[in-house]
C-alpha cells in the first residue's frame, strides 16, 4: 500500500513540475521558412494532331509571399523549340490572343511536324535566371478499336451511365502509356468542335487525372485490354441524337508525361487537407520546374 501512494506521489509531483511551466500547453514555435530561390516553370504541351506547341512560362513563388498568379507570369522569355539543329522561336501571345487558353508562348500550326520518333528540345531563356532546357521524344501511337455504345449502361452509386467499351491490343517489349475521355463533337460553320465530358470508370488500374483518364500497361503488357467507360446518361437523355456524336479522345504518351500528370493531381487532391503530406509535382525541366511534353493524339467517333 505504501508503494502504491508513492508512486501517485511521485507521478502527480511530475504532473506539477511540469504545469509549473506557463506555456507548456500553449507552445508556439517559431520556425522560419527557407529562403526562396526563384525558378522558372515552364509547361509546355504539343499535339501531334495539331501540330501546335502551347508553353507557359512563369516562375515561383515563396511560401508565404502573397502574389496574384498574373505577376508571376514571365512574358519576356526567348523559347526556342529545336529539332535536328533547326531552331523554331515562339510567338509571345496572351488568353484574349489565344482562345483563353493559359499560355504566354505558342508556335503555331504551320511551323513545324510533330512526328512519332522524333526528339525535341524546348529552350527558354530570360534575365535573372539560368536557361532551362527540357527534351522529350514523340511515342507512336496506339490506338483502341472494336468499339461498342451501350445507352442502358450500369446503374452505380444511385447515377445512371452509358458505357462506351473498346480493346486496347498494347504492344509487347515496351512500355505504354495512354491518356483519354470521351467527348461530344459539335458542329458550327462546318467545323466540328469538341466538348469534353466527364468520364469514369470501374476499372482498378485506369488513374484519374485533371487532364483525362490515366493508364500504364505494366498489368498488360503485350496483351489485349478492354476498357469500359462511363458517361452519365443525361448527356444522352438531354439530348437524342448525341449518342452519333460521342468521340474517344486518346493519346499516347510519354513516361513523363503521365508521372506529371499523376503527381498533379495527387498535389491538388493534398493542397487542402491539412493531415496529408505535401506530393512534389514530377518535372523534366533541366534548371527549373515543369513538364515538356509532346503526345500523339487522335479522336474516335464511336458510331
Amino acid at each position: 500500500m505504501r508503494q502504491k501512494t508513492y508512486k501517485h506521489i511521485l507521478f502527480l509531483g511530475i504532473i506539477l513540475s511540469l504545469s509549473s511551466c506557463e506555456d507548456f500547453f500553449e507552445t508556439t514555435l517559431e520556425i522560419e521558412p527557407p529562403e526562396h530561390v526563384e525558378q522558372l516553370v515552364v509547361q509546355a504541351f504539343g499535339s501531334t494532331e495539331t501540330d501546335v506547341l502551347n508553353v507557359s512560362v512563369s516562375k515561383t513563388t515563396g511560401i508565404l509571399d502573397d502574389v496574384y498568379e498574373d505577376d508571376l507570369q514571365v512574358n519576356d522569355a526567348a523559347v526556342v523549340l529545336i529539332h535536328n539543329g533547326t531552331s523554331y522561336a515562339l510567338e509571345f501571345t496572351t488568353p484574349s490572343q489565344n482562345q483563353g487558353k493559359p499560355y504566354n508562348y505558342i508556335l503555331a500550326d504551320g511551323n513545324i511536324d510533330l512526328k512519332a520518333g522524333e526528339l525535341y528540345t524546348l529552350e527558354v531563356e530570360t534575365s535573372g535566371f539560368e536557361k532551362a532546357i527540357a527534351t522529350c521524344s514523340v511515342p507512336n501511337i496506339v490506338l483502341p478499336d472494336n468499339f461498342e455504345f451501350d445507352e442502358e449502361g450500369p446503374n452505380v452509386f444511385e447515377s445512371e451511365y452509358s458505357e462506351v467499351s473498346m480493346i486496347l491490343s498494347d504492344p509487347i517489349a515496351e512500355d505504354n502509356f495512354y491518356e483519354f475521355n470521351l467527348s461530344i463533337g459539335n458542329e458550327f460553320n462546318n467545323e466540328i468542335y469538341f466538348q469534353s465530358v466527364y468520364t469514369e470508370t470501374l476499372d482498378p488500374v485506369v488513374e484519374e487525372a485533371i487532364s483525362g483518364l490515366l493508364l500504364k500497361d505494366i498489368s498488360f503488357n503485350g496483351e489485349d485490354k478492354v476498357l469500359e467507360l462511363l458517361l452519365e446518361r443525361f448527356y444522352i437523355q438531354n439530348e437524342p441524337d448525341v449518342a452519333d456524336r460521342i468521340y474517344v479522345s486518346w493519346r499516347t504518351v510519354s513516361e513523363d508525361h503521365y508521372l506529371y500528370a499523376k503527381s498533379f493531381e495527387q498535389h491538388l487532391e493534398s493542397a487542402d487537407n491539412p493531415f496529408a503530406s505535401p506530393v512534389q509535382v514530377y518535372s523534366n525541366v533541366e534548371n527549373g520546374l515543369g513538364i515538356f511534353t509532346i503526345y500523339n493524339e487522335d479522336r474516335i467517333k464511336i458510331n
